[in-house]
């Protein structure tokens, strides 16, 4: 066997020096990229932490001396709009919007032009890096939490924008029950003398030509004068579950004023509520909830004149024949309510 002379010792100390070199390169240009990864991930992550100390700061600085009394959430394509109603210790109310889409938070008081640019308007465009999950409510005791999850695309590491509410708990509403259990109007044969319904937000009664009470209990008040129906309550009035046939066969009522007083997200059945009216022109329901409606036959029938029928944001029903049995079915009318 031969031996290695020098020239071959010194080949594999070569060999072994660039190996070793290489090993060493390889480390540290391995070490170099995890570090300006690190540092990427940081930078990314303190970014989106200051975007979450910023938008939650700002939001609520603006909402914290009110009480929250309704919130509402929609989408239109990929953004995502919730309508916050507020009120302060003086039951002064204001409605604030935000506004999410995929890089942009936009919040503040708005009009049909757009956001006001006032002192409580706020814009935070999100860094590309930057990832907006679906937006969650949930409520405990007397707050409501709104959270909007913001997150790296890197990392995936997870930062939830909290915006917290009081809530104003939400008073017992009187309901039509009694009222519309007074068989003196609500008989076919009283009802043909009644032109005029009016609901009414208030507690003072009407004392002249009073032709007789309805009701009068201590949250809700029914009165008849001059032809017209008076229901009047401090709160709104909540419908029942079952509210079918609730204004049928007033076919004389050419007008029902304050149909914005009245509470209908828990209303099941709307069978024939207004049915037989014949001399109603229109009906504004820019108020009404129909998120629970199931049951909705002869809703319009037999209303001989009705032209017009304005719904608003939360009317979910889709016009269908068996609403206006006996007569030709109308198109709702969704772009003129405020």
């Amino acid at each position: 066997m031969k031996k290695l002379n020098n020239k071959g010792y010194m080949l594999i100390e070569i060999i072994l020096a660039s190996v070793i070199t290489f090993t060493i390169a390889f480390s540290l240009i391995n070490l170099i990229l995890k570090l300006k990864n690190t540092n990427e991930d940081l930078y990314n992550e303190t970014n989106i932490l200051n975007d979450k100390i910023s938008i939650t700061k700002n939001i609520m600085d603006d909402i914290k001396n009110y009480n929250l009394i309704e919130l509402d959430e929609e989408k239109i394509e990929s953004k995502r709009i919730i309508t916050i109603k507020l009120e302060d210790e003086e039951e002064n109310q204001i409605e604030k919007r935000l506004e999410i889409t995929n890089n942009l938070i936009e919040y503040g008081d708005y009009t049909n032009t757009g956001f006001k640019k006032n002192r409580s308007y706020y814009k935070k465009e999100i860094k590309n890096s930057t990832e907006i999950g679906e937006v969650t409510t949930e409520k405990k005791n007397d707050t409501l939490s709104l959270k909007i999850p913001i997150s790296s695309i890197y990392s995936k590491k997870k930062y939830d924008i909290m915006l917290l509410f009081k809530v104003k708990n939400k008073p017992v509403l009187s309901t039509l029950q009694e009222v519309v259990n007074n068989e003196k109007i609500w008989k076919d044969e009283y009802k043909e003398d009644i032109t005029k319904i009016i609901i009414e937000q208030r507690t003072s009664p009407i004392e002249e030509s009073i032709e007789y009470v309805l009701s009068e209990d201590e949250k809700i008040k029914g009165y008849v004068k001059d032809n017209t129906i008076y229901i009047m309550s401090k709160e709104k009035i909540k419908l029942n579950s079952n509210s079918a046939n609730l204004f049928s066969d007033f076919k004389n009522v050419t007008m029902i004023e304050g149909l914005e007083n009245l509470d209908t997200s828990d209303v099941v059945n709307m069978n024939n509520m207004f049915k037989g009216m014949e001399k109603i022109t229109e009906l504004e329901l820019c108020s009404f909830d129909t998120s629970k409606v199931t049951n909705t036959d002869g809703l319009f029938g037999g209303t001989l004149q009705l032209t017009e029928i304005y719904v608003g944001k939360k009317w979910t029903l889709v016009e269908s024949d068996s609403m206006f049995t006996g007569r030709e079915s109308l198109s709702f009318i969704k772009d003129q309510c405020q």
